[in-house]
């Protein structure tokens, strides 16, 4: 989802409880509704559940994350045998919001998650932590994870042959990799391999890998002192004259300009 397309949520009002959810074994949770000014967050950190959306019943396991609007029920069943376990986040909000963040999302790392939720059961239940910087904490980190998981380079339900060629630009992308190497992964040709990345992703193998590479440099100028030529080294590119020659074709400026752009005002500390 583009900057544009994303529409501005605004800060509910209050927390209302922040647990971590142990449901019991052998048998299924009573879901609460949402009423008018109630939204309600679950992200599942163990087991399965099932939660009801359109008239069907939804499977969710560890790292799915449920915000739930006026008019949703929170999570309905439960797997007897190994029953969900959920951050569940209370929030009070102004009523009649229409929704503008999407009922199912995914946190992927799963230990990052169950480190957030220690935190944030832990900061709920200590009385002399401001509640408002915890609302502002809280909330923006749960939307922060929403809009990571509406990114296009992170597509849902991708054949496991695009998964494992994401899988691999993200791990391998420092390496001299080519469109046969990616081929290679996915088990098609590099043709076959093009065109399913044009036609799900709207974009290409190559372009994909330039643009983590690129991420992984523009990181590496605001962390670091190093020079453009050792960067270029470090994320992949055959040559620093092709590094900033991409650089600055997909930044319209130089690695040096975007560094003395972010960095400028650490001169003064």
């Amino acid at each position: 989802m583009s900057r544009a397309n994303q529409l501005r949520v605004p800060m509910p009002l209050s927390l209302t409880t922040i647990i971590h959810f142990h449901q019991p074994h052998g048998r299924h949770p009573k879901p609460l509704c949402m009423e008018a000014g109630m939204q309600w967050v679950e992200v599942v950190t163990a087991g399965r559940g099932w939660v009801e959306h359109n008239g069907k019943w939804v499977k969710v396991q560890a790292g799915d994350l449920l915000w739930h609007w006026e008019g949703d029920y929170t999570i309905g069943r439960s797997d007897f045998d190994e029953p969900y376990r959920c951050l569940a986040v209370g929030l009070s909000v102004q009523p009649g919001q229409a929704r503008n963040v999407p009922r199912f999302s995914r946190w992927e790392d799963l230990e990052e998650l169950r480190g957030f939720t220690f935190m944030a059961v832990s900061a709920f239940a200590n009385e002399t932590i401001d509640r408002y910087c915890l609302l502002a904490m809280v909330w923006g980190r749960l939307l922060y994870q929403v809009r990571l998981d509406q990114r296009p380079a992170l597509p849902r339900h991708s054949p496991p042959p695009i998964v494992r060629v994401l899988q691999r630009i993200n791990a391998e992308y420092a390496k001299p990799l080519v469109l046969a190497d990616l081929a290679e992964t996915a088990g098609w040709s590099a043709a076959h391999l093009h065109d399913v990345f044009k036609k799900r992703l709207n974009t290409s193998p190559h372009r994909m890998l330039l643009d983590r590479r690129l991420q992984a440099a523009k990181e590496l100028l605001i962390s670091t002192d190093n020079l453009s030529k050792q960067i270029s080294q470090q994320c992949g590119f055959a040559c620093p004259g092709a590094f900033c020659r991409e650089f600055k074709k997909t930044t319209g400026m130089t690695p040096e300009a975007y560094r003395r752009l972010h960095c400028s005002s650490t001169d003064v500390l």
